[in-house]
């Protein structure tokens, strides 16, 4: 389901099928799978293809970052350090940005 969904996502002759990809997401993340929990909180924060969530986006990024996704742990430390979705926590954003860069996350 999350090769699909990104097929989906990225198709480029059909204006990115973002719906598609959603609902494809949405299965594989009920099932566990941790980047497309990552890549349906994307969707939901830009409101592409489903509509705009930040909270269930913030939701996602929680369940992947706790499995240890480090792009998961990036993007939810800058939602703590902005308060998207969540009260502004610069220690949580910091902690979510070590655990990232001890990933090799470059962004953190």
């Amino acid at each position: 389901m999350f090769a699909l969904g990104q097929h989906y996502e990225n198709m480029k002759d059909l204006n990115n099928n973002h719906k598609k990809a959603a609902e494809l997401y949405q299965q594989a993340a009920s099932q566990g799978h941790i980047r497309a929990q990552y890549c349906l909180g994307m969707l939901y924060k830009g409101g592409k293809g489903i509509e705009k969530d930040i909270k269930k986006a913030v939701e996602l990024y929680q369940q992947a970052a706790s499995q240890g996704l480090a792009k998961a742990q990036f993007i939810l430390g800058r939602c703590y350090y902005h308060g998207e979705g969540v009260e502004k926590d610069e220690k949580k954003a910091v902690e979510l940005y070590h655990q990232a860069a001890s990933q090799g996350n470059q962004d953190a």
